[in-house]
């Protein structure tokens, strides 16, 4: 930051980093501490044989929990965060990219 004389750049920086980051690691936080540990979880041990990481995951009963609406309920809920933290990540990717550019031509 010392290095960067322009002042439109080093705000641009602060508010990626303080303001953007910031709200993205909060959402982040209440997605994988509340939704994960309350509702994700929770159905993957009640409804699923296996539910490891990186190998498939097995229901139970599959026709009970395929209709069960609550779950469905979680899913749909979960289909949206991740939409979300993907629309998210990309709009901090396209601002870090585009002030990785201003800083290197402030740099130069």
């Amino acid at each position: 930051m010392f290095l960067i004389s322009n002042d439109s750049i080093r705000a641009s920086v602060s508010n990626l980093y303080g303001v953007q980051f910031g709200i993205y690691k909060s959402y982040e936080g209440i997605y994988f501490t509340e939704h994960y540990t309350n509702y994700i979880k929770p159905m993957f041990m009640e409804e699923f044989e296996t539910f490891e990481l990186h190998r498939s995951f097995k229901p139970k009963n599959y026709q009970q929990f395929i209709t069960n609406k609550a779950y469905k309920r979680v899913i749909r809920y979960t289909i949206d965060a991740i939409q979300t933290f993907i629309f998210m990540q990309s709009g901090l990717k396209e601002n870090v990219e585009k002030l990785i550019s201003e800083i290197d031509k402030e740099l130069i």
